[in-house]
């Protein structure tokens, strides 16, 4: 479908912008459960594979953010 060819070619355009330059995705949400950047962090790591760290920078203390959703943490 066209949106999902437009999905497709987002994530790759910002897959080759981590690659060349690194990149940081900021959203004001405090719970990263409802940080819709998460989603596209997500699927970012999948294409570009274990050297893809995501970090979610937070007031929570780190062990709090690691019980919220342990995919997203």
């Amino acid at each position: 479908t066209g949106e999902m060819d437009l999905l497709d070619y987002s994530v790759n355009e910002l897959v080759e912008l981590v690659k060349r330059d690194g990149c940081c995705l900021i959203c004001f949400e405090a719970d990263p459960n409802f940080c819709h950047r998460s989603f596209v962090a997500q699927r970012v790591a999948t294409v570009v594979g274990s050297s893809f760290v995501v970090v979610h920078l937070t007031a929570l203390a780190p062990e709090k953010v690691a019980n919220l959703h342990p995919a997203l943490a």
